[in-house]
């Protein structure tokens, strides 16, 4: 009896040691192919990135042709005021009324009498040359210029490279759900923050350059032309014309009398001898009225 049950007990123990080593056997395949799925999906990943950046350089092409011309402008003005201080406002309002917004104003005294200053403003790219020719209704246009800078190109090779990351960026999410260690997941997330800081670099070029572009930059330089300063001119010139009208009349005299002088001693063998025949003529002509 002893000796049956000892047996059973030894077969049930070998049972047991089969069904405790099958599970343990199923775990581990089950983790490796976890694993190697994994591992294989991080090893195509470079693969991955590398076509979509090529999909995404063979669209750059076309959407240059496609998108809307991305053209940074800047004008300069130079403009005369009457009166500096309601001109200046009248300028800052019509900016405000064309949705523009002033960057930088700055004022200062050439002299005591005279203003200047500059504003640069930004102005909605739609209003902007509408907005120009009203500031010359303002006050007296001296100097214009304007000039542009195309950036379509660059706008549209950004706008490719952050639709390619954003593509890498939601493949390493999936790479991320399927991640089983710590050592992956360490790996897939250092190479997802990476791509997430270049995605807000090129959202930050993409903003500059839309801003540049849907607003137009203009630089006023303002000059008062006030009328004391006229008047005063005015008298200055009056004072310079009439010391070169003097200077003017001496010269002439001068001129005259060196002339004279000069032809009167070029003629002097000529005239010498005429002037004492003159004179002895004169001279017998008295004393025989005298006698």
């Amino acid at each position: 009896m002893r000796k049956k049950t000892l047996f059973i007990k030894t077969i049930l123990f070998a049972v047991s040691l089969l069904l405790l080593f099958g599970c343990s056997n199923n775990t581990q395949n089950e983790s490796a192919e976890m694993d190697m799925a994994v591992s294989e999906e991080s090893g195509n990943l470079e693969n991955k990135k590398a076509e979509i950046y090529k999909e995404s350089e063979g669209e750059t092409e076309q959407l240059t042709n496609k998108s809307e011309r991305k053209i940074i402008y800047e004008a300069y003005l130079t403009v005369e005021f009457e009166n500096f201080q309601e001109n200046q406002k009248e300028l800052e309002k019509l900016i405000k009324a064309k949705n523009g917004y002033v960057v930088e104003s700055t004022l200062y005294d050439e002299e005591k009498s005279r203003k200047e200053g500059t504003i640069i403003a930004k102005i909605p790219h739609e209003k902007f040359e509408t907005a120009l020719n009203e500031i010359a209704q303002i006050g007296d246009v001296t100097h214009r210029s304007m000039n542009g800078r195309d950036v379509t190109e660059e706008y549209v090779d950004l706008t490719s490279r952050l639709k390619s990351k954003q593509a890498v960026e939601k493949r390493l999410y999936a790479f991320l759900e399927k991640a089983s260690d710590t050592q992956s997941l360490l790996n897939i997330s250092k190479e997802l923050s990476f791509v997430q800081e270049e995605i807000e670099q090129l959202k930050g070029k993409i903003n500059y350059i839309e801003n540049q572009t849907d607003y137009s930059m203009v630089t006023i330089t303002m000059i008062e032309n006030s009328p004391a300063e006229i008047s005063n001119n005015n008298g200055l010139h009056v004072w310079k014309g009439s010391k070169q009208l003097f200077i003017d009349t001496i010269n002439i005299l001068i001129r005259f009398f060196s002339g004279a002088i000069i032809i009167t001693i070029g003629l002097s063998p000529v005239l010498l001898p005429l002037i004492g025949v003159v004179i002895f003529i004169y001279w017998r002509y008295k004393k025989k009225n005298t006698d």
